[in-house]
């Protein structure tokens, strides 16, 4: 039996609407923050981080988190 056949995986769309609550840029990367409602899942907060590769200019890494 192939794993696609345990799993069913759906696409879930909604809306997020928010504002930025703090953008902090740094030559090392940063931080964005923001907060929002997901109508379903009601208030959601959003902490996006940014790092740099100091190898190559220009790209990085950016990671990030949700909470209710």
């Amino acid at each position: 039996m192939a794993l696609t056949d345990l799993l069913e995986l759906k696409d879930e769309a909604f809306s997020l609407e928010g504002k930025l609550t703090s953008v902090i840029l740094t030559d090392d990367g940063g931080t964005i923050t923001a907060k929002g409602d997901a109508t379903l899942y009601g208030s959601v907060h959003i902490t996006y981080n940014l790092s740099v590769n100091p190898k190559v200019p220009g790209q990085g890494i950016m990671t990030g988190r949700k909470w209710n």
